[in-house]
């Protein structure tokens, strides 16, 4: 019977552990695709106004040097453009922000990044472009920051809350 109790008060330390570093880990998935993003929007960027690589083709290139997620969401929108006779892809970057936003545990602001690539891909001259994806990619700047610092404060702090949660069940069970 005391060996039944200290095998569940070890699982019940482990479960409330695993928990609190899982929660702290959703700061790294938006970190992950922030910077995923970034580096989305400066491949686009260059392929778009150095090398003038028609959109549905950049894109899929690109999908093809990026990380397994950001890949899926890039072939995604990729097949979308090639369905789509519409030329708008505000639509189908609004569709794949709930993709992205589920994969990345993005925040809203980040889907609004994501988005306005959207509204600006392909619907006005180079220069209008170029400077539009700058502001973007400045915007992504910030939001990355602002995910380091919260990824550094609470990472660390659902951590130590799961293990001193799981201490304190512990505790007071035993």
């Amino acid at each position: 019977m005391l060996l039944l109790k200290i095998l569940m008060l070890i699982n019940i330390f482990f479960i409330c552990t695993i928990l609190g570093l899982s929660f702290g880990n959703r700061y790294s998935k938006r970190l992950n695709g922030l910077s995923d993003l970034q580096e989305v929007t400066r491949l686009l960027q260059t392929d778009l106004l150095v090398f003038l690589t028609p959109i549905p083709i950049a894109i899929e290139s690109i999908a093809e040097k990026t990380s397994k997620g950001m890949s899926e969401i890039l072939h995604f929108i990729s097949e979308k453009i090639e369905k789509d006779e519409s030329g708008d892809l505000y639509p189908i970057f609004n569709e794949a922000s709930d993709i992205l936003k589920e994969k990345f545990n993005l925040e809203l602001e980040d889907i609004e990044a994501f988005k306005s690539l959207g509204k600006v891909i392909g619907r006005t001259n180079r220069e209008d472009q170029s400077l539009q994806l700058n502001y973007i990619l400045d915007s992504l700047q910030e939001l990355i920051h602002e995910a380091k610092e919260e990824k550094t404060k609470y990472e660390k702090m659902y951590g130590s809350l799961g293990i001193i949660l799981g201490l304190g069940i512990v505790i007071i069970l035993a």
